[in-house]
């Protein structure tokens, strides 16, 4: 019974973002998204280059 309401609040969530993706985007900024996501490309970068010093 868990697994079904799970299953359904995951489709209903896709749905969700599917048919508002527009206002969802203009509600949050597609700028501040667009910064988030190059924040956690240099934090990537950073985190990698810290494990090959590390290493070797």
């Amino acid at each position: 019974m868990i697994r079904i309401i799970s299953l359904l609040l995951v489709v209903s969530g896709i749905y969700i973002g599917m048919q508002y993706k527009e206002p969802i985007l203009e509600l949050l900024g597609q700028d501040s998204l667009d910064h988030v996501e190059d924040v956690l490309k240099n934090g990537k970068e950073a985190i990698v280059d810290k494990l090959e010093q590390v290493q070797g």
